[in-house]
């Protein structure tokens, strides 16, 4: 048995719009009744998450799925599990992890077990990204587009993009964006928009407008944009542009330094987008790496590139190659 959760009249209908038009077949919970814990795969501030085998009879036989369990483990993240199976329930890509089941009685999710590496431990390994050439480096990133653009035709932003939402599946080749608990549903039932008014995400990929000093609504899915130009930075150079502490109160000023060359005469700053990475790179790798970081990474959301025309862009240059 599935328990829906819906926070307020806006969500439950636009869920059931766009629920009534694709197929969803969550696991039974049957699964939890009976299982061990195979080994703990990771720990938060919120959270606790463990790989989990089933030991129960399904159709006389012992079961023996294996399946991801995220344990919520303070009142804040409860209230956040609910938000993520909402939205993630929805998804249907395989870009995208697989939501199974919420046991909204011992605050847990259960996810598809996928056998990767995020992208943090990825350029943190002592191989990191150098050892891809820019072709699968691009593949990876088209494939974090698609499904980025998939999730907003469902009318949800991810909010909270990066390195460690990302998995890498090196047998399979494949991407999936993992993750859900700040995603936010950015239009309502009458196809209105829905801004969101606090900050939300994680300080190194904030976007320039979090940083205006009044009142303001911000597009959920440009925050997306910005979130992935980030990351893409990160899969070119092996770091981050710039840095921005926790508190917020230090910010490097690369970062003002970017958003004053993009304002002034719409170029990248050469000491951030240095070029000798690109000593290896074909005149069309650079062109659209350029094109990406300035449309992805332009400071004003309204000029900055959507999901779908980076996709567009990267799709044409995999064609061309």
């Amino acid at each position: 048995m599935n328990y829906f959760i819906f926070i307020d009249t806006q969500v439950y209908f636009s869920l059931f719009i766009i629920m009534s038009s694709i197929k969803v077949s969550p696991l039974s919970l049957s699964h939890l009744t009976n299982n061990k814990i195979i080994k703990k795969l990771g720990e938060g501030t919120d959270t606790c998450i463990y790989l989990c085998k089933c030991h129960d009879i399904h159709d006389d036989n012992l079961c023996q799925d294996l399946f991801v369990v995220k344990h919520m483990t303070t009142k804040n993240s409860r209230l956040l599990m609910y938000n993520e199976y909402n939205n993630a329930i929805v998804f249907n890509h395989k870009n995208i992890i697989s939501i199974l089941d919420i046991d909204i009685f011992n605050h847990k999710l259960i996810y598809e077990n996928v056998v990767g590496i995020d992208l943090l431990d990825l350029c943190n390994a002592n191989t990191n990204f150098c050892k891809y050439d820019i072709t699968m480096l691009l593949n990876m990133f088209q494939q974090i587009l698609r499904g980025v653009l998939h999730m907003h035709n469902q009318r949800i932003a991810h909010i909270d993009l990066k390195l460690e939402n990302v998995l890498w599946c090196e047998s399979l080749q494949l991407v999936k964006i993992i993750d859900f608990g700040h995603s936010h549903m950015y239009k309502d039932i009458h196809n209105r928009d829905r801004p969101i008014e606090a900050i939300k995400g994680t300080p190194n990929y904030f976007p320039p407008e979090y940083f205006i000093d009044k009142p303001y609504q911000f597009i959920p899915t440009q925050i997306d944009s910005w979130c992935v130009g980030i990351i893409l930075y990160n899969i070119i150079y092996d770091h981050f542009p710039w840095i921005i502490s926790d508190d917020l109160k230090t910010i490097d000023p690369m970062f003002f330094h970017h958003i004053d060359a993009m304002n002034y005469d719409n170029t990248l700053y050469d000491k951030i987008f240095h070029i000798y990475r690109f000593e290896k790179f074909t005149a069309n790798d650079y062109i659209l790496t350029r094109k990406l970081f300035k449309g992805l990474l332009h400071p004003n959301p309204h000029k900055r590139m959507t999901i779908s025309k980076a996709l567009d862009l990267v799709d044409l240059y995999s064609f061309l190659i």
